[in-house]
């Protein structure tokens, strides 16, 4: 590698290193030495480049697992924090993107959280600006690394954080259903597990954890949502069982599991299309 790569060159090489998933002899040598080169310069790479940097070490990290990769984290979380701070339109692929990565990468819940705030206010208080413009719609991979990300946060993050992954979890699911031909066979599978691990049955809705009601309703006032409580996600998953026995050959055994388990939580296994599942 030069000595004084570009930024853009930078968050090249590791959105490849995370894309090529794959172990060899130079890696952990080369991602030490990015993890070196990246914090001198955080403030010259764009909010694309950083949500770059984070998608590709949220995939290339868990190859090192025998290594210390302490130093590499303590980049991520520098490269999270500058991402905070970038404001304005930011598209919604980018918005998924670093969430996932934050929350793959297990950053601190603060950070976490900050970036799921920055995710529910674009799909609650900027929808209906951003609807209209190139860019700026929720895509199905977008809505499912949301309400994945949403959903993992929602079990050891804090009650504001719990209340938020609810509200989006519903938002994401009411968007869907729109769209919902267009997932892929394992975002279909992240989107449902999400869902139904917030509103299942066995979550007793906004009772979930001691506060979970009071810290909803305030989490509905704050993004102006009229119903934060589950609406009928069951009509949702039983669409998701068709459309999964449609492309049974599609989904990875992991995939087809979690669907089982959000039609068993969400209380439609009686149902005829989750039965021919």
């Amino acid at each position: 590698m030069e000595e004084d790569p570009l930024p853009n060159a930078i968050a090249d090489l590791v959105w490849s290193l995370g894309r090529l998933e794959a172990v060899f002899d130079d890696l952990p040598a080369i991602v030490r030495r990015v993890a070196e080169m990246i914090p001198t310069r955080l403030g010259a790479f764009t909010v694309l480049e950083l949500a770059n940097v984070l998608w590709g070490l949220a995939h290339t990290l868990p190859l090192l697992r025998r290594l210390d990769t302490s130093h590499v984290r303590s980049t991520a979380i520098a490269v999270a924090q500058a991402s905070l701070q970038r404001h304005g339109h930011i598209p919604t692929h980018i918005l998924s993107c670093r969430l996932w990565a934050v929350v793959k990468l297990d950053l601190p819940i603060d950070i976490c959280e900050a970036l799921l705030r920055r995710c529910a206010e674009g799909l609650l208080l900027e929808g209906a600006a951003r609807s209209h413009v190139e860019g700026m719609q929720w895509c199905p991979q977008g809505l499912a690394n949301v309400a994945w990300s949403a959903a993992k946060l929602s079990l050891f993050g804090s009650l504001e954080g719990y209340a938020m992954a609810a509200v989006v979890c519903a938002a994401v699911a009411k968007q869907a259903r729109v769209c919902l031909e267009s997932f892929k066979p394992h975002e279909l599978s992240m989107m449902a597990w999400a869902c139904a691990t917030m509103h299942g049955r066995k979550k007793s809705g906004n009772n979930a954890r001691p506060g979970g009601a009071a810290a909803l309703t305030s989490a509905a006032e704050e993004f102006n949502v009229k119903e934060p409580a589950p609406f009928d996600f069951a009509s949702i998953m039983i669409r998701v069982a068709v459309l999964a026995r449609k492309r049974l050959g599609e989904l990875s055994l992991q995939s087809l599991s979690n669907i089982a388990w959000v039609l068993a939580t969400v209380g439609v296994l009686s149902h005829v299309a989750a039965e021919d599942l």
